[in-house]
């Protein structure tokens, strides 16, 4: 939660405070703030289910977002 809303506070700004160009504005905003919003997601919830014991839930988790994330990107680039 805390990663979503610090993600969120540097979108604001940028968007307020900074005259970005537009391709700037895409990789600072689509690219950087929600690869750090995301993975943190990401991370929170594998780390979540090996603390409470659930690795066979925590390898799934990974192995689902890695798998279905390539699968989508070769789909999506072919």
């Amino acid at each position: 939660l805390i990663v979503n809303v610090i993600g969120a506070a540097i979108m604001l700004v940028l968007s307020f405070k900074y005259d970005l160009n537009h391709e700037t504005s895409r990789l600072v905003k689509t690219g950087f703030l929600g690869a750090l919003t995301t993975f943190s997601t990401f991370s929170l919830e594998v780390v979540g289910a090996f603390r409470t014991g659930n690795t066979a839930e925590g390898i799934s988790i990974m192995l689902l977002n890695i798998v279905l994330g390539i699968i989508v990107g070769i789909w999506i680039f072919r």
